[in-house]
């Protein structure tokens, strides 16, 4: 259970021509889901400016959230620094009090990564709320994600 100390984080994914993927649409659709359930819960849209684009990830995260579901701005928190996943949880880091949970929302396939850089970050508490993948992109995606992975075990990031 989510308590008011506690915050969403949503980790971003690229954008294509300044607007939200299928993968990136799905996990603001979960943490919408769980934002319409706990209202108090404050979100962290992660995620910055990729080349091509002109907008963040954050930023278009954000304007989903509030255009699509209605989430109030000032509920919304954005996180436009970070350009991986190891930078989206270590600059939310920077944002969130020590002693805070979280609940960290990412895709399926992603969510083993995510968790442990978390835990590199020094985030102690954390929940996990897996956003669904589509199926056509699962298998490329865990391809990606295992050779992400590994490169993390070897560099020491994880």
């Amino acid at each position: 259970m989510i308590h008011s100390e506690e915050y969403m984080i949503v980790l971003g994914a690229k954008l294509k021509s300044d607007r939200i993927t299928s993968t990136l649409k799905h996990r603001l659709d979960m943490a919408a889901c769980y934002k319409q359930q706990h209202p108090e819960t404050p979100i962290i849209v992660s995620g910055g400016i990729s080349p091509g684009n002109t907008i963040s990830e954050a930023q278009a995260m954000k304007e989903y959230l509030v255009k699509k579901y209605r989430i109030p701005e000032k509920s919304i928190i954005k996180e436009e620094k970070s350009r991986t996943t190891l930078e989206n949880l270590k600059f939310c880091r920077e944002i969130l009090p020590e002693d805070g949970r979280i609940l960290l929302v990412t895709s399926n396939y992603h969510m083993y990564r995510a968790e442990k850089y978390a835990i590199g970050q020094g985030f102690s508490k954390i929940q996990c709320l897996p956003a669904k993948t589509d199926i056509r992109k699962l298998p490329k995606n865990i391809c990606r994600e295992m050779l992400a992975v590994l490169k993390g075990k070897l560099t020491g990031k994880l």
